[in-house]
């Protein structure tokens, strides 16, 4: 008879393990090398901002474009990071000085802030960045700002083009507007419904305004239709924010698209 050494069968899934990583993940969704760090400015009265009457949050892309070019944004008094920025070298720092998630204050007055987010967070991340922005400010009223694509549209057959503004909102919010809302069952996910559900939860006043994107050869693209939808919501701010909004021209707003637009790289090996 013969007698084979016993081996390990590589090939054969170890469902257990397995299974105790799925846990671990779904405790830790976040390594804590990514986990997000909220920092207020030094000369900043921190007390006195931290409850806000409203807090507008510019998300990558559409959101944040439209936010950096209606309001002059020239003092920041926070700003959250992720933990391992100091950790990465020059070149990623240059690469991240680009993409940054600051907190502005609205010029003479400290009860608006305005937040512009440019960080890439992914939706495993997103409820952990909801946490630390509000563990550290407490808006009495927040509005968002997004875009969505034609496909999370689920119930339709027409060919939508920009511009198109549509809302969801917190069961706590203003009813006023009549942005109409964001068809169910479609979906929205991400950072947006990371912060909504944040707020949802704690019965906290809040708007989720997406702007579509123009979609075309396969891209999603922000073009000046899509950041002049948002331009919709401008009346029902407060008069005094509302007053302090610009309207930005079309050259102005194709400006701010071309200066964040990712340009192809090509590279010639010898």
């Amino acid at each position: 008879m013969d007698v084979w050494p016993y081996q390990v069968d590589l090939g054969v899934r170890d469902f257990e393990a397995e299974e105790l990583e799925e846990i671990e993940a779904a405790q830790n969704p976040t390594p804590e090398e990514e986990r997000p760090a909220f920092e207020w400015v030094a000369d900043v009265d921190a007390k006195a901002r931290a409850t806000p009457a409203l807090l507008l949050l510019g998300l990558p892309g559409a959101g944040a474009l439209f936010l950096k070019s209606t309001f002059q944004l020239q003092k920041p008094v926070a700003r959250l990071t992720r933990q391992t920025e100091e950790k990465k070298s020059i070149w990623e720092n240059q690469k991240a000085a680009e993409k940054t998630f600051v907190i502005y204050e609205l010029p003479d007055d400290p009860t608006t802030l305005i937040a512009i987010c440019q960080l890439d967070i992914t939706p495993e991340q997103s409820p952990a960045w909801a946490n630390e922005l509000f563990a550290h400010i407490a808006p009495k009223t927040t509005i968002i700002l997004d875009s969505f694509t034609a496909n999370q549209i689920r119930q339709t057959n027409d060919d939508i083009t920009p511009p198109m503004l549509l809302k969801l909102r917190t069961s706590a919010a203003d009813k006023s507007d009549k942005i109409p809302f964001f068809p169910t069952p479609s979906l929205v996910s991400g950072p947006a419904a990371a912060f909504l559900t944040w707020l949802q939860v704690r019965q906290l006043p809040a708007t989720l305004y997406v702007s579509l994107l123009e979609t075309q050869m396969g891209r999603h693209d922000v073009i000046t239709a899509t950041l002049r939808a948002f331009e919709q919501l401008l009346p029902g701010l407060p008069p005094h924010v509302a007053k302090s909004a610009t309207k930005p021209s079309t050259a102005e707003y194709a400006k701010a698209i071309s200066s964040v637009a990712q340009k192809a790289t090509h590279h010639l090996y010898l």
